[in-house]
Order: structure tokens, then C-alpha cells, then sequence
């Protein structure tokens, strides 16, 4: 079975702070790493582009290129917090992917991760677990629910935040929109969400 990760640091109550720019109350900068070919960071960034789509109250602009994994991160703060979000592509033979998988138990691997915390936001993907571009789109849409401090959601099938991708209901819900105007001060109503049971 593929599992999803997710590492925070703090419980995130709220929006920071530091976010509120034009119509959006969060504003992030995607730095892809320099090793996704250019059809992945489409996928990647259309992922991430679902939740402003859906919400208008987040947004993500992409940066292609920016960076590659052995390279420095440069987080920008504004009122202690960052905003830049660096997504690596890994591969399962990385250190830290080894890492991580042994945490999970022993018939799940991950294909993706997050860690969002107000100093530091990293998205990873093993691209060489992930076997279909649909499978990249759904695993990007869950860890941009993280990076804007999701949770994981134990309804099989009804939403995008279940830690399992094979469970998960590839599409943004009304759980997700449920969770995501709690931590964003929002009408979940007025989320565009999709009909899970398609």
C-alpha cells in the first residue's frame, strides 16, 4: 500500500499572519526542484493550483527550476513566517524517503510528504513509486492540503486528505472543504467541491 506523510511541527490555528495579499489570504511560491521533468511540474502545479481554483482563498505561483535538492533552501519571512514552499523529486533510494519509511508500518511506502511549519515548507515526491500521472495529481492535491495545515482524514474514498492514495477520493470534498474553512476562516459551502461518489 502507498501512504502519504505528513510532518508538523505546531499545530496550524489559522492562516499567518504574514498571508493576507490581494483577494487571498495565503499566498505561497512554489520552488520546484530542477530534477521534475516539465510535464511533472505541470501535474505538481496543477495539484497545488486546485485548491485556489476551488477555495479562492489560497494561491500558489510556481517557480520552475529554482532549485535542485542538493542545493540551499532560501525561506522569506514576513512576521516570522515563510511563505516559500520548496517541492523536491526524490526517488525511493533517497536518504530521506528511506527515512520516512521507517516510520510507516511495514506493507505501506510513501509517495509523497509534507512538512509545513511557520519557519519551513518542503513537499516531496518518490516519483519512482508514483505510476501514473493521475496518481502524481492526486498525491500533489493531499500535500498542498498539508502544506496549508490539513490533516489526514479517515474517510475511505470521501476525501483527498486520506493518508492512503489508493483510498483517497482524488478530488477536493466537502470533509476537505469542511477542515480546510475551519483552519482558514472560511464558508465551506461556498467550496467548489466534486461528487466523490463518481
Amino acid at each position: 500500500m502507498l501512504a502519504c506523510h505528513s510532518a508538523f511541527k505546531r499545530p496550524v490555528d489559522g492562516p499567518p499572519s504574514n498571508l493576507k495579499t490581494s483577494s487571498f489570504k495565503g499566498v505561497f511560491t512554489l520552488h520546484m526542484d530542477a530534477d521534475f521533468s516539465a510535464s511533472d511540474s505541470d501535474i505538481v502545479y496543477a495539484g497545488f493550483s486546485l485548491l485556489e481554483t476551488v477555495t479562492n482563498v489560497v494561491r500558489f505561483v510556481r517557480v520552475d527550476n529554482s532549485w535542485t535538492a542538493k542545493s540551499n533552501m532560501k525561506m522569506t519571512t514576513e512576521s516570522g513566517c515563510t511563505r516559500d514552499v520548496y517541492v523536491y523529486s526524490l526517488t525511493s533510494g533517497s536518504d530521506m524517503v528511506k527515512s520516512i519509511d521507517k516510520t510507516l508500518p511495514s506493507d505501506k511506502l510513501t509517495v509523497g510528504f509534507a512538512e509545513s511549519t511557520c519557519r519551513k515548507r518542503v513537499v516531496g515526491f518518490v516519483m519512482d513509486r508514483i505510476k501514473s500521472s493521475t496518481m502524481l495529481y492526486r498525491v500533489s492535491l493531499h500535500e498542498a492540503g498539508h502544506v496549508v495545515g490539513m490533516w489526514h482524514i479517515e474517510l475511505p474514498k470521501r476525501t483527498i486528505m486520506h493518508p492512503m492514495v489508493d483510498e483517497s477520493a482524488g478530488c477536493f470534498t466537502l470533509a476537505d472543504a469542511s477542515q480546510f474553512c475551519k483552519i482558514w476562516d472560511c464558508d465551506a459551502s461556498k467550496v467548489r467541491v466534486c461528487d466523490f461518489h463518481r
